[in-house]
């Protein structure tokens, strides 16, 4: 598969962090189910550095589409795998870069609750700007967190690429 280096230019410089304020990463690249296998070896997890990650607001990061919400997902808490509903829900969001090329980006374990049903697709891509509040982050049974991974669509399959925020590519540091 084409690695990150591979992808013509121009870099994604358009995507700006979903939350606010400070954040340290958790888990990163490589890290839990952050795994091939899983098709999110780029992924982060991320928590409010002054620890009141659950209820904050997210954001979408991009201009695109929202193409999926499911309310189901999985997380790891005080030395368990949780699977279900109190996972939160996952956002997937299409957009694209300058270039045309295709992106697909994942913000996981927003609070079901808080997300307007406008922005659920019903059998159409739903537009939505950067900017855009989706939804506040779910208490993850006191382990919350958003997990956020970004891929490059080519010929309908996901290539994971490192995250750039801000114009930055966060770099692979191999775990």
């Amino acid at each position: 598969s084409p690695s990150p280096s591979s992808v013509p230019g121009p870099w994604l410089p358009f995507m700006s962090m979903p939350v606010q304020g400070k954040w340290q990463v958790t888990c990163g690249y490589r890290c839990g189910l952050h795994t091939d296998a899983n098709n999110a070896t780029f992924a982060l997890d991320i928590v409010a550095v002054d620890g009141n990650t659950a209820g904050q607001p997210v954001r979408s990061p991009v201009d695109g589409q929202i193409i999926a919400v499911a309310d189901s997902t999985t997380y790891f808490c005080h030395g368990l795998w949780i699977n279900g509903p109190s996972g939160g829900s996952t956002f997937v969001i299409d957009s694209q870069d300058a270039g045309g090329t295709s992106w697909r980006l994942r913000l996981i374990h927003l609070d079901a609750a808080s997300i307007a049903d406008e922005l659920r697709p019903n059998g159409a891509p739903v537009p939505v700007e950067a900017g855009t509040f989706l939804g506040n982050l779910a208490p993850l049974d006191g382990c919350a967190h958003l997990h956020m991974s970004l891929s490059r669509l080519e010929e309908r399959r996901e290539i994971p690429q490192p995250l750039i925020i801000d114009g930055q590519i966060l770099q692979d540091c191999g775990g």
